[in-house]
This record gives C-alpha cells, sequence and structure tokens, in this order.
C-alpha cells in the first residue's frame, strides 16, 4: 500500500493501519536500536514508547512525512533518553554514548571461528562491525542498511553533514584496517558482507 495513504489512514483513527506500521517498521526499528545500543531490553521498550507516542499523538503529528526517518530519529531519542533515567539524573550526550560504549563492550560475547573460509570472512566482518565505536556502527546503519541519505542521517543523529562524512570514511578505514593480511581471495566484497550483519 502507498506509505502516503496508510499514513493518512493511522492519522484519522485507523487502527489497521496503525498495526501494519508496526509491523512493516518495528524488524528494521530494532535492528537499527541495536548498533546504538547492544541492550535488547531497552531497545524494545524504546520502540515500544515511540509507537505508543505515534498512537496518542496521531492526531498533532504532520500529514507529510519520511515514515521511516522520523520513526529511525524518535527511536534514537528514546533510546538516549531511556539511558538517561536508567543511569543518570543529569543527562549529557557525550556521557551517554560513553555509556553505551561500555554497554556494547560487555554485551560482545567471543565466538568460535569456524575452518570455512566463508564462515570465518563472516565472523570476522561481525566482529569488526561490533568493535567499531557506536556513531560509526550507527553511521554504516542508516547509510548502508536503511539506504537514508547523508541529510538524513545527519538530522537523525543531530549532527551536520560533515560530520557524517568524516563518521562513514573513519568506520569504513576501520574495517579495511581490521581486514588486512587477509588473503585476497578470501575478501568479498563490502556491500555483500554488510547483508551478514543481519544474521547476528
Amino acid at each position: 500500500m502507498d506509505e502516503n495513504l496508510l499514513w493518512q489512514r493511522f492519522k484519522n483513527d485507523d487502527l489497521k493501519a496503525f498495526e501494519e506500521i508496526y509491523r512493516e517498521h518495528t524488524g528494521k526499528l530494532f535492528t537499527y536500536g541495536m548498533t546504538v545500543l547492544r541492550n535488547r531490553a531497552i531497545v524494545k521498550d524504546a520502540i515500544h514508547e515511540l509507537f505508543l507516542d505515534l498512537w496518542q499523538h496521531r492526531k498533532n503529528l504532520s500529514a507529510d512525512i519520511h515514515l521511516q526517518y522520523y520513526l529511525f530519529k524518535g527511536l534514537r531519542r528514546k533510546i538516549l533518553y531511556l539511558i538517561k533515567d536508567k543511569n543518570s539524573q543529569c543527562f549529557n550526550l557525550e556521557e551517554s554514548f560513553e555509556k553505551i560504549e561500555q554497554l556494547n563492550h560487555l554485551s560482545i560475547e567471543s565466538e568460535w571461528i569456524k575452518e570455512q573460509s566463508e564462515e570465518f570472512l563472516r565472523k570476522q566482518f561481525s566482529n569488526a562491525f561490533k568493535s567499531l565505536p557506536p556513531r560509526q556502527k550507527e553511521v554504516l546503519q542508516l547509510l548502508y542498511m536503511q539506504n537514508l541519505s547523508n541529510d538524513e542521517v545527519a538530522r537523525i543523529m543531530e549532527i551536520n553533514i560533515e560530520s557524517v562524512y568524516t563518521l562513514n570514511w573513519k568506520a569504513l578505514r576501520n574495517l579495511r584496517q581490521q581486514f588486512e593480511g587477509l588473503k585476497a581471495r578470501m575478501v568479498l566484497s563490502l556491500s555483500i558482507l554488510m547483508i551478514f550483519i543481519l544474521v547476528f
């Protein structure tokens, strides 16, 4: 169904349209949320609160929005404020990202690497991706997995577009550095390897 028509139905109190929006976007939101913070419970809570707010304030929302962009931006804010509520009365964006980095580090479990070269590369890439700083992971997720523009990513992350370029460049450089030394025949295209992130 056309997204604009679905949105109009939702704004006109159509519960089925709301359920359709929920089914269509929750999977992508969860995948994105886990790149912001590797804590399933907080990400699920943030998604629940996001959709609760969406329904409660539907009459006040714009009739013309880019739905995926709106949801991603809303989810990111929800996650950061849930971290604030759970961990500190004094909210600072940089402190929140430091907290995310600590939680991510604690939640990454070591994996046995199989002999098969493709499985080895897949796990190597997954580990390399998980080891990136939170904002570098977030930029890659938004640009390459969600196909958002640099401008949309900048607005979601509330940074300038030059920072998006810089974070993207640093993330790709870090991934390349981690793959140095592997034989050329084992190295798959980065665009193909990105798909495997969804497995984890």
